[in-house]
């Protein structure tokens, strides 16, 4: 029975030296972004005509709070046209919309459902019925989101110096309502501060994260609008053209807001399809990702596809199998005592734990002022991030299964504006 023990802790020690060696890069992520300042970029004397995309669904509770925030940008109003995606709305997303001033696109289509399918309707119509307007490009946003004042003005500045796909900052905008909308909140400023912030210094690769990002005019017609339908269309635009070569980079200081969901079913239901559409993304992209790094020798091929890789599937199946295999066989074999079991096991526990505490006492520490929320609850929530984690056990099981439908993610009724969320 022993012998099986050294064999569980051997390939234990296996699994962890291969996954260290395999993302030993984040190490570096992590200094460049704690010590170096991030890119900038010269101040444009040119302002470019831009399109603002909305896709919207039921969203009247919102939708006039972003288009408000983006007519308040320090940036000529002349050259910013709004276009909200009314798509199968039930409510006065609409109505509200075009009450705030934004062109409004309604669509009806029961069997062609989805974020992916409601931009390249509107794309299109775009490039037929605005040509005239001369684009320099696309800003993609959510309808919770809120734009601080500088977001266009910042981001133009990145375009002028030629980058075609860029990512905003990505902040929450109710970060204090509670540990579970603490929790999502902190993965994107993870991804802001510690990911994103560090690929575009070392000039690599990054991605989008659904929202908050832009894409060049020309990018969008050669692609034909937007022909990516899965249910993380995001990242199939992402990973598409970074394996085809384009850059993606990252504007720190183009920063947003948006609205992280507050309920557990609500948090576990949007990570289950960000999982789901994560594996489908794998099938579709993973090989590609590892031609292009023995072809090519591109290194984003391998940071991202550690991205999609299933690494935390693995990890815990074969955490969870071994522990209960050892459990077991500590219980029927005599020569092997339960204790040393349990403290193995909740060693390996602390060790999860303070990992991703120390993640998110660092960013918070460097993003305390990003972050909207009471100082007593900054600090409390860097104990509950791990906490929140956790719920991936679950999460990472469950994607593997066919997901049913659309579920929406309940709104607050708390009405936000820029100058408000930026003064607390």
């Amino acid at each position: 029975m022993t012998e099986i023990l050294k064999t569980i802790d051997l390939i234990s020690l296996i699994m962890t030296i291969v996954l260290f060696g395999l993302s030993s890069h984040l190490i570096i992520y992590f200094f460049v972004s704690v010590f170096l300042p991030p890119k900038r970029f010269k101040k444009a004397s040119e302002f470019h005509r831009y399109g603002v995309l909305i896709p919207a669904r039921n969203e009247q509770k919102v939708i006039a709070q972003l288009i408000d925030s983006i007519k308040k940008q320090n940036y000529p109003s002349e050259l910013i046209d709004i276009f909200v995606i009314a798509d199968n709305c039930t409510d006065d997303t609409a109505l509200v919309a075009k009450n705030s001033g934004a062109i409004v696109f309604e669509r009806f289509d029961n069997e062609k459902k989805g974020k992916g399918y409601a931009l390249n309707f509107a794309l299109n119509k775009i490039f037929e019925e605005y040509k005239d307007k001369e684009y320099k490009g696309f800003f993609f946003f959510d309808s919770d989101n809120l734009l601080s004042k500088d977001f266009v003005v910042n981001m133009n500045d990145a375009v002028c110096e030629g980058y075609k796909i860029v990512t905003g900052y990505r902040s929450s905008k109710n970060y204090g309502q509670n540990w579970i909308a603490a929790g999502s909140g902190m993965i994107y400023l993870e991804q802001s501060r510690l990911e994103h912030r560090a690929r575009t210094k070392l000039h690599t690769q990054t991605h989008i994260s659904g929202t908050g990002f832009y894409v060049d005019y020309q990018t969008l017609v050669l692609q034909g609008g937007w022909p990516y339908k899965t249910i993380t269309e995001d990242l199939e635009f992402s990973h598409s053209k970074v394996i085809s070569g384009q850059k993606i980079i990252q504007c720190f200081d183009a920063v947003f807001y948006d609205e992280q969901p507050s309920k557990l079913k609500d948090m576990i239901n949007q990570r289950v399809r960000w999982v789901r559409g994560n594996y489908i993304c794998m099938t579709m992209f993973s090989l590609k990702y590892l031609k292009a790094l023995f072809t090519k020798r591109i290194f984003a091929a391998h940071d991202l596809n550690m991205i999609l890789l299933p690494i935390p599937l693995i990890t815990f199946t074969w955490g969870i199998g071994s522990s209960i295999l050892q459990i077991i066989l500590a219980i029927i074999s005599p020569e092997i005592l339960l204790s040393d079991i349990i403290i193995k096991l909740l060693i390996f526990l602390g060790v999860f734990y303070g990992a991703l505490a120390f993640v998110a006492l660092v960013v918070t520490v460097l993003e305390w002022k990003r972050i909207l929320a009471p100082a007593y609850k900054k600090i409390l929530y860097i104990f509950t991030f791990p906490l929140n984690i956790a719920s991936y056990v679950y999460i990472i099981y469950r994607a593997l299964f066919k997901i049913k439908g659309w579920k929406p993610i309940s709104r607050s009724d708390d009405v936000h504006t820029i100058a408000e969320l930026e003064k607390k």
